[in-house]
């Protein structure tokens, strides 16, 4: 689709022309895309009600931007509450050809030999954090075999074992969250991935968005044309805790540079870069 080829390729000019290119070229080209309604909600507090938010034309451009990236990465309550496939589902594309789907799951909570992502076969890549001292070092330990048993890499974030040779394992004192921008090196150093998706859920993007230019080249936002209230979980929390999937963003303003708006069916899509 144009708007999404416009849109990668604005991020990979803007890019190539930023004063640090041996620090971006350590990561992928990020993506972060997500819908969210008009009073800033990417979904219910209420987990049994699902909510709709892409009409069918934005759910499309979801799954052309899926197309387009390597790999596609998403939280541990995003995989605990709705068990997505992350796979590219629009016609004339081929099925056999997928990005690899990406879950952070720092103690392995989520992710099971169940779920969609696993039984897909789609190369699945799950990140965790835990050191040789944790208590509940055993059971990670069986978990993970769980997971590898049935072809999932599984990358342990404190281990040096784990690591690529020019990387350093996380500090032990951080192990309750993801460090995101050492996550995004061993998806390039370790595992090729030159451009990633993220969809979410809430801690992810407002992970992301805490972190601002320095881990996200284009930000794609679609709008619906509905409120949800005070029952809806906001899309960015820059003054949350850190968590399982990320830690804590700066607790500061953002702004979109050139935004670049289009309506597809009754929402609105935009995308730029982050200030």
């Amino acid at each position: 689709m144009d708007f999404v080829e416009a849109a990668i390729g604005a991020a990979s000019e803007r890019r190539s022309k930023r004063g640090t290119p041996s620090k971006d070229e350590d990561r992928p080209l990020v993506v972060l895309s997500y819908a969210q309604s008009l009073d800033g909600c990417i979904g219910a507090k209420d987990n049994t009600q699902a909510l709709r938010l892409s009409g069918p034309e934005s759910m499309r451009l979801t799954h052309c931007i899926r197309a387009r990236c390597d790999a596609v990465l998403v939280g541990s309550g995003t995989v605990k509450n709705d068990d997505p496939r992350l796979s590219v589902r629009i016609s004339n594309h081929p099925l056999s050809v997928q990005p690899r789907p990406v879950v952070l799951d720092s103690r392995l909570s989520a992710v099971s030999s169940t779920s969609n992502v696993v039984t897909l076969n789609n190369r699945l890549i799950v990140f965790c954090q835990y050191s040789d001292s944790d208590p509940d070092f055993t059971t990670l330990q069986s978990k993970r075999a769980v997971l590898e048993s049935h072809k999932v890499a599984v990358v342990n974030l404190a281990s040096r074992h784990d690591l690529p040779d020019n990387l350093d394992p996380a500090s032990s004192s951080a192990v309750s969250s993801i460090p995101i921008p050492l996550m995004l090196r061993v998806l390039k150093s370790k595992f090729g991935v030159n451009s990633l998706m993220v969809e979410g859920g809430s801690r992810i993007i407002s992970a992301f968005l805490g972190l601002g230019p320095s881990c996200v080249d284009c930000l794609i936002v679609t709008v619906a044309p509905m409120f949800v209230g005070s029952g809806g979980v906001k899309a960015f929390d820059s003054g949350s805790e850190g968590t399982d999937e990320g830690k804590k963003g700066q607790s500061v303003a953002l702004s979109v540079v050139d935004p670049v708006y289009r309506q597809f069916g009754s929402d609105i899509v935009f995308y730029g870069s982050l200030n």
